[in-house]
């Protein structure tokens, strides 16, 4: 496994967008290597060609690795990581003794996403939120335009109420067109917050999170 962190001289977890170091890890038998690091810095208040560029250009540099820790941030940077397929990990204090938990939790992740995609042939479709691979646990994603394009009758309420109902998660990620006018009423009935993204297209990303959230957390929309 590859991770990538954003950090300072002292090997501390810096906002994305602030000037540090980007270094690269791989797990191997002894441990973690680093494999590479290169320095980084974006302006944040750049326009969304330019931001997308700096990003496009740094996980060009990470090549296949794409779980990245960094210290905490939001906005426009978070999603376009996101839908470039990123697992961000927002973590406090020195980046590397969070990677052995990163590591678990990836796997735990991805042993889940297997079973679930395991369906006999006949079984119905599947249409609740999925485990996100190459991320930590109980972080859950849905493209609900994907889902209702498939011609299905079921609402938005329909498919993530009983998600929100019975599933411990950490993070819900969303795609959608606009926001279910059910959320604000909903969510906060059950303690839950959900903040809102803009993406090409006319698409939204929702990241839907309980409220009170650890210091080590992943925070793809927060």
């Amino acid at each position: 496994m590859k991770i990538a962190a954003l950090v300072d001289g002292n090997g501390n977890a810096i906002p994305f967008g602030e000037s540090g170091e980007m270094r690269l890890y791989c797990h191997e038998e002894e441990g973690w290597k680093p494999i590479g690091e290169f320095a980084f810095s974006m302006n944040a208040e750049q326009g969304f060609a330019a931001i997308r560029r700096s990003i496009l250009d740094m996980a060009a540099r990470l090549t296949d690795c794409r779980t990245l820790l960094t210290g905490p941030f939001h906005g426009l940077p978070r999603s376009i990581l996101l839908e470039l397929g990123f697992s961000v990990w927002t973590v406090e204090g020195e980046s590397r003794r969070y990677f052995d938990e990163v590591m678990q939790r990836t796997a735990e992740a991805e042993a889940e996403a297997h079973e679930a995609s395991s369906v006999p042939d006949g079984s119905p479709e599947v249409l609740a939120p999925t485990p996100k691979g190459g991320c930590c646990s109980g972080v859950y994603t849905i493209d609900l335009i994907e889902v209702q394009a498939k011609g299905t009758a079921h609402n938005s309420k329909d498919i993530l109420l009983p998600f929100f109902e019975k599933t411990a998660f950490s993070r819900l990620d969303i795609i959608c067109d606009h926001v279910p006018k059910w959320f604000s009423a909903e969510l906060a009935q059950l303690k839950l917050s959900f903040t809102v993204e803009p993406l090409a297209g006319g698409r939204q990303a929702v990241s839907v999170q309980p409220d009170g959230r650890s210091s080590c957390r992943s925070c793809a929309g927060g």
